[in-house]
């Protein structure tokens, strides 16, 4: 893991993305805590259910690692660059998916790269 961004209060403020040398951002859910005490108990059963979220890899890429990743703090929009020198937009949704059944292995397609050595 080279990167990792953790979204302030508000659209995707239940999930971590993270960024590393295989050209690969992944978003992941956060454990819910309990109702009760607050606190999240990592050794559940329950907690690894349904923890990954989207894949996000630019086309054309060539595994091109990436260097840092973040989430604008009010809007579903990811920011990335990678060792290529891409600045690449990704829409999110509002949340990382939380239905085994919506989950894909697809990577998004993301909304714009601007290419900062050109």
């Amino acid at each position: 893991v080279l990167s990792l961004s953790v979204p302030s209060v508000g659209q995707c403020a239940s999930s971590v993305f993270s960024a590393g040398l295989d050209g690969v951002i992944r978003g992941w859910r956060l454990p819910t805590p309990d109702s009760f005490t607050g606190l999240v108990d990592l050794y559940s059963l329950t907690q690894g259910n349904n923890e990954c979220g989207p894949i996000l890899k630019r086309p054309g890429s060539a595994n091109d690692a990436v260097w840092s990743i973040a989430v604008h703090p009010s809007l579903p929009l990811l920011a990335s660059v990678d060792t290529a020198s891409a600045l690449t937009f990704w829409p999110l949704q509002s949340d990382v998916l939380l239905d085994d059944s919506a989950i894909t292995t697809d990577p998004i397609t993301p909304s714009r790269t601007v290419f900062l050595n050109e």
